[in-house]
């Protein structure tokens, strides 16, 4: 419950990287495929937090920092563009944040 993940500035990254190989998770609130975000954990204001990902938003309303997609057209739009990077022989992509 501490919000969103954080821009790739605030951990002195140039970028995220987004794995197109899903893993397949059961919790509560995912119930499906998980594309997992890297780095896998950060430190900010000396606070540890991880696990970011971007999953359908499921069962359980909102996310624990994660990317929650809601609607099931733009999450099927969303898998079968990772699937075509993968296709492509990509293992990961990168991702940048901005806030407001």
């Amino acid at each position: 419950m501490l919000g969103p993940i954080p821009s790739q500035r605030k951990i002195y990254q140039p970028h995220y990287m987004v794995n197109v190989i899903p893993l397949t998770l059961s919790n509560p609130g995912i119930a499906g495929k998980f594309y997992k975000i890297n780095p896998h954990m950060v430190n900010i204001g000396g606070k540890t937090r991880g696990d970011f990902g971007i999953h359908a938003d499921r069962n359980v309303p909102g996310t624990a920092g994660c990317i929650g997609i809601e609607s099931e057209k733009e999450w099927v739009e969303f898998k079968a563009l990772m699937l075509d990077y993968q296709r492509a022989g990509l293992r990961q992509i990168p991702l940048l944040f901005s806030y407001r």
